[in-house]
């Protein structure tokens, strides 16, 4: 069901202001940061033959992509139809 309530200047200006910006930057930069360090410890861990933490890298580094397509979908879900106006 479609909101049909129209948005005042306050609530249109809040979608585009610095607040939104700086949760659209943690929603983005945390999984990728999980996922940089992922494969980082994956690597060390590769060099020291430990295959079970290597392991548990990857699983943790799908976790991290599979995050930020999730918070991606989301918030282009649920700010799209407002950030048009």
């Amino acid at each position: 069901m479609r909101n049909t309530r129209h948005e005042t200047g306050d609530t249109a200006r809040q979608l585009t202001g610095p607040g939104t910006r700086l949760l659209r930057l943690w929603l983005a930069a945390a999984p990728l940061a999980m996922l940089a360090l992922a494969v980082l410890f994956a690597v060390l861990a590769a060099g020291e033959e430990r295959w079970g933490l290597v392991g548990a890298m990857v699983v943790l580094a799908l976790v991290a992509a599979g995050l930020f397509a999730v918070q991606r979908w989301a918030l282009n879900k649920y700010t799209a139809d407002r950030r048009d106006r």
